[in-house]
């Protein structure tokens, strides 16, 4: 078997999500298998010191990286999908993924299988566990092969950062009449918290309910010397900046202690947190997905369980030390 894995560049490096993917695929290749990671980008570029934990890299070369359209990422990756014809294509659940795998499930003629988070092998079988409605309900799926499987990140741990002895250039054909140009990139600037360098971040999510709610928790945050951040129901109702979103559409971060409070944990926001070192999830809902990934789980009301964590941190200010 053969598993193409896609990764994701980014101006530094790689996207971590890249490493998770290759993880994703070790998890069901046997001995004899073949993990395969393309990466666009110069065979001398960061991502062949880093994507070494696949047999094999292939650079899509010749291609602007820095203006690369979803457009053309498409069209690069069917062409070397029909030249190593794999079993499974790993993409990410992510921006560019979005863009990538149904389109190219559709035009390979490949099943699609969305919002994976488990891969395992049964009775002779490849299952996929995917978490659907927000992480409401499980779905357990036997893979039938050649198949395109979107994973969401934080799921995996990431695969050691070793310099890919097999790597192979590859030069894509010439596009043409191409329907989207990317004249410029733009940044948002970040001013003030950066949520990316925190160690310790509290997060709110939609169970926080209004302003009180929020000046009660940024009290709590500030005992004990942490961030304050957003899932984004609470950024889209206007209650925090959008600079303090974590998710998907907002910051992806790895503190060593995060809070969630009256977080769901939908895939989207779980894809920005996962990784964190310490998760404490607090929910009214026992099902909340948040719990999977936690670490230490309170099910009872938000209000209650900051109260009485910012009394206990007013009486001995040390333990936050």
């Amino acid at each position: 078997m053969k598993i193409l894995v896609v990764a994701e560049t980014l101006d530094d490096g790689i996207d971590p999500v890249s490493l998770e993917l290759i993880t994703a695929a070790r998890t069901v290749a046997e001995t004899s298998d073949e993990v395969v990671a393309i990466a666009f980008a110069e065979t001398s570029s960061t991502p062949a010191e880093s994507l070494g934990s696949a047999d094999r890299l292939i650079c899509v070369e010749g291609a602007n990286t820095d203006t690369l359209t979803p457009e053309a990422i498409q069209s690069h990756v069917l062409e070397i999908l029909e030249r190593e014809t794999p079993d499974l294509v790993l993409v990410a659940y992510s921006a560019m993924g979005l863009d990538l795998a149904s389109w190219l499930a559709a035009r390979a003629e490949m099943g699609l299988t969305a919002y994976v988070n488990a891969l395992e092998h049964e009775g002779g079988k490849i299952v996929a566990r995917s978490q659907l409605y927000g992480g409401k309900m499980l779905a357990r799926t036997e893979l039938a092969l050649p198949n395109v499987l979107s994973v969401t990140p934080g799921n995996f741990p990431e695969a050691p950062r070793t310099a890919a002895e097999k790597v192979e250039a590859f030069e894509p054909k010439p596009l043409e009449n191409c329907h989207i140009q990317l004249k410029s990139l733009q940044s948002p600037e970040l001013e003030g918290v950066n949520l990316t360098t925190s160690d310790r971040i509290l997060c709110i999510g939609r169970g926080i309910s209004d302003e009180n709610g929020v000046e009660q928790a940024r009290q709590l945050a500030t005992l004990l010397s942490a961030d304050l951040a957003g899932s984004r129901p609470v950024v889209d109702g206007g209650l925090l900046e959008k600079r303090r979103q974590v998710g998907k559409s907002g910051q992806k971060v790895k503190p060593k202690l995060y809070i969630a409070l009256g977080v769901s944990g939908a895939p989207e926001h779980l894809e920005g947190m996962a990784g964190s070192e310490k998760i404490v999830a607090v929910n009214t809902d026992p099902d909340a997905p948040i719990f999977n990934v936690a670490h230490y789980s309170v099910n009872c009301d938000l209000f209650d369980f900051m109260q009485a964590l910012g009394d206990r941190l007013e009486e001995s200010p040390a333990e936050t030390g």
